[in-house]
């Protein structure tokens, strides 16, 4: 059986669900960083309505610039921050996309890209 409809959050859910098993159970830690890498993309293009070629475009850097204040918001968020040229624009630009952290899909978004920014 092939999806052939956009990813739901019921599904994304569970997809986090067997990746955070994983990655629990997993010693390795190559096994772990390929989760992270996977869900953090995944996460990244539901929550911001990015194309799959337009993920590779968010910046860790930024990520990490923004981190300490989307922590100590009083509605935490996760800022994503994209470089490139972005949706059809002809020059490369910075983009920043806040995700809440409460959103009503419960998608763990901050979790995943912890781990992925630990590293």
């Amino acid at each position: 059986m092939k999806q052939n409809e956009a990813l739901s959050s019921l599904l994304a859910l569970a997809v986090c669900e067997v990746a955070e098993s994983k990655w629990h159970l997993s010693p390795d830690e190559e096994t772990r960083e390929n989760l992270e890498d996977t869900v953090c993309f995944m996460l990244a293009a539901m929550g911001a309505g990015l194309r799959g070629e337009e993920v590779p475009l968010l910046s860790m850097e930024g990520l990490l610039t923004f981190w300490g204040e989307s922590l100590a918001a009083a509605d935490r968020f996760v800022m994503l921050t994209l470089k490139g040229r972005f949706k059809g624009e002809v020059d490369e630009r910075w983009h920043l996309v806040p995700l809440s952290d409460n959103s009503r899909s419960g998608l763990p978004f901050r979790r995943w890209m912890e781990r992925a920014l630990s590293r």
